[in-house]
């Protein structure tokens, strides 16, 4: 059967497009390549290829004198007060919450019930809505620490004591566990060894705070945990020779130590025998009295120490 004239123009012009297709003089390439993937409404874009969103953990050692005042933020925004510096801290706390907008407390922890920790409790207490207060079952007989409980008791805050192996709920990306005071352990008449020892852990980074624990809370800890090591450590009692022992801070191993401490104190902390240790280990020292409030910035996967803005004068 011949083709007609309509079917005879369609073959050509088939052919002639298989030609200029496997023609390699054509300049037609085939374009190789990963198909493009189905995106709609109902299929969302994968999450694991978005950039990451790093959130960032902060800590404010603050420069209350001699004393200790710390205050952290966590990568969701969660507030923890750690210490209250002197009677006089209360004006510098307050700065720093106002400066950084804090009209709320998620966690406050009194380490121990001296008054270079405790001694602006009650006015934080009195100011401040309060979520979770922690402190070590270590009473003492003392006016501040009695106005830091009648100041809970009035304004029904609960509190918790806290012991070692416990973990203070917080962040759920921020682990906080507690190194000491061991519960059941007589730590005699020196109250400085019933201080809450912190291991914070945020990603691959993490600091302890030794609060004004000494050579026996020091060495409780060692016998109970395994592992102590933190990037960061905040020395136990202002950097005097009764903390900061070599067993202690060889197993913490810290890149940095953080001294809580006021100019020219007549207890002539931090000591030159533990000055001496750190600079022997090669450990890097900040101190709050030559430093002022110092501030560091947890990325999760490192850290950093911020500088602060100075205001300049006109």
């Amino acid at each position: 059967m011949k083709m007609t004239t309509r079917r005879k123009a369609l073959f050509l012009v088939v052919l002639v497009l298989v030609i200029l297709i496997t023609s390699s003089g054509c300049g037609i390439k085939a374009i190789e390549g990963k198909p493009l993937p189905t995106v709609s409404k109902t299929t969302p874009r994968p999450i694991a290829s978005l950039p990451p969103v790093v959130k960032e953990m902060h800590a404010y050692f603050l420069d209350v004198g001699q004393g200790d005042s710390i205050l952290l933020v966590s990568p969701n925004d969660k507030t923890m007060l750690i210490d209250a510096g002197t009677s006089k801290s209360y004006e510098i706390i307050q700065d720093k919450l106002q400066e950084l907008e804090i009209e709320k407390l998620d966690c406050v922890i009194a380490t121990h019930p001296h008054a270079d920790h405790i001694g602006s409790m009650t006015s934080i207490i009195e100011n401040y809505e309060i979520e979770s207060f922690y402190l070590p079952e270590c009473d003492t007989e003392t006016k501040t620490y009695a106005n830091m409980m009648n100041a809970l008791d009035e304004k029904d805050i609960e509190y918790q004591y806290l012991y070692a192996n416990l973990e203070v709920p917080w962040d759920e990306e921020v682990e906080v566990r507690v190194l000491s005071p061991v519960q059941g352990v007589n730590y005699g008449a020196i109250i400085n060894n019933y201080s809450i020892m912190l291991h914070i852990t945020y990603g691959e980074t993490s600091m302890l705070l030794a609060g004004d624990a000494e050579k026996k809370a020091e060495q409780k800890v060692l016998e109970t945990f395994e592992s102590i090591q933190a990037d960061v450590l905040k020395a136990g009692h202002h950097g005097s020779d009764t903390s900061s022992t070599r067993d202690f801070i060889e197993a913490v191993s810290p890149e940095l130590v953080i001294i809580s401490v006021g100019a020219d104190n007549k207890y002539d902390h931090p000591s030159k025998k533990t000055m001496d240790l750190f600079e022997e280990l090669g450990i890097q020292v900040m101190r709050t009295d030559l430093d002022g409030t110092i501030h560091l910035i947890f990325s999760g996967l490192g850290y950093k120490v911020a500088e602060e803005l100075e205001e300049v004068e006109e």
